[in-house]
């Protein structure tokens, strides 16, 4: 991961919570670029690393699809 990149990520919040959270980081002026993500049965499963790769590679795809 590069310096500027960084990754937040939600274990065990109800999906207002997480609304509410991500939404005052953005109100913050936090949430900017920020890689959001939550817990799942699967990447609990998952060294850090390969969940933050695997991270990264969505938000990209993400982006990519964002500007079309």
């Amino acid at each position: 991961m590069g310096k500027n990149e960084k990754v937040v990520i939600f274990h065990g919040f109800t999906q207002e919570e997480l609304e509410r959270a991500i939404g005052l980081l953005s109100r913050a002026g936090i949430g900017g670029d920020l890689i959001f993500a939550v817990t799942t049965p699967t990447n609990l499963g998952w060294k850090v690393e390969e969940l933050i790769e695997a991270l990264k590679e969505e938000h990209r795809l993400f982006k990519e699809r964002k500007q079309q």
